[in-house]
Formats: C-alpha cells, sequence, structure tokens
C-alpha cells in the first residue's frame, strides 16, 4: 500500500465523519436560528449544511485524486505494510469510538436530566421539540457507532474498494 492510499482511506474516514456531523449541524441550527432570529438566517444555515455534504461526497469519491495532490510522488514505489482493509477496519472501530463517546456523554445528559425531573408524565413529551430532535439524533448516533465497533470488518469492505485480478 503506498502512502497516497493510507492517506485516501484516511480521507474516505474523514468523509464519513463530516457527513454525520453536518447531519447533526443541519438538524439543530435550522431550529435554534428559527428560535432565536425568527428565521432570517435560516438559507444560510442549511446552505452551509449542504457544503459540508457536498464536501462529504466529493471526499468520498475522490480520495486518491486528493491525495496524489496532496503528497508528493516518489520517483520509486514506497509501499507501507499495511494492508487497505486492515487499515479501513481500524479506522472505522476508531470512528465508532469517537461517535460512541460523544453521544454516551449526551445520552448521559437526558438520562440525568429525566431523573431529577422525575414527571409522572412522559419526560419526551415534556421536553421542547429541537431538545427532542437532539435526542433521537443522538440515539441514532449511539446505534451507528455500535454498527462501526461492532461491523468494522463490513465498514472496511465499503471504504476499500478491492482490485480484482
Amino acid at each position: 500500500m503506498t502512502p497516497q492510499q493510507v492517506f485516501g482511506t484516511a480521507l474516505r474516514l474523514f468523509a464519513l465523519w463530516l457527513a454525520i456531523s453536518s447531519l447533526k449541524y443541519l438538524v439543530s441550527l435550522p431550529k435554534a436560528l428559527e428560535q432565536y432570529w425568527r428565521g432570517e438566517h435560516m438559507d444560510l444555515a442549511v446552505g452551509t449544511g449542504v457544503m459540508m455534504l457536498l464536501m462529504a461526497v466529493v471526499i468520498w469519491f475522490f480520495p486518491l485524486w486528493i491525495s496524489h495532490k496532496l503528497i508528493p510522488r516518489t520517483q520509486f514505489e514506497n509501499h507501507v505494510s499495511l494492508q487497505p482493509l486492515e487499515a479501513a477496519r481500524v479506522g472505522g472501530a476508531l470512528i465508532g469510538l469517537w461517535f460512541f463517546a460523544q453521544s454516551a456523554l449526551s445520552l448521559a445528559w437526558y438520562v440525568i436530566m429525566f431523573i431529577i425531573k422525575n414527571s409522572p408524565d412522559s419526560n419526551f413529551r415534556q421536553m421542547p421539540e429541537d431538545e427532542r430532535v437532539t435526542l433521537i439524533y443522538t440515539i441514532f448516533e449511539l446505534v451507528l457507532s455500535l454498527a462501526l465497533i461492532l461491523r468494522a470488518g463490513d465498514f472496511a469492505k465499503l471504504v476499500v474498494r478491492e482490485k480484482k485480478a
């Protein structure tokens, strides 16, 4: 595996992180703008989120083109002894751990708030709409992180395209 291929795999992992992070941005920011500025800057918020998603798509589909532009080619074929599938498997598991840490902290905050409120009515129904959406996204992120950790091999096959001989 060449240094460009290692970097290309890392770029794909970054694209996944960027896409998932932009979803959280797209879900929560427009509601906050609507609440505080009466929706005046809604197009700017949505445009920024869409640009982040477009960047993630470009990075996902053209990782080697980007890595060849950023990492200069050498005169000889220098190979790193790292299999692409193994690098993607480790990277997927690391991204899963990162998302798990973020979402577990957020979920713990909601659990603590539910315990403190100790209401006979549904705590979920008492939450403002934007907090409900954030809680649902946090649960989605937690499930996705567990899938990335537990199914890292399947994720690696998605990230790395094997050349057929």
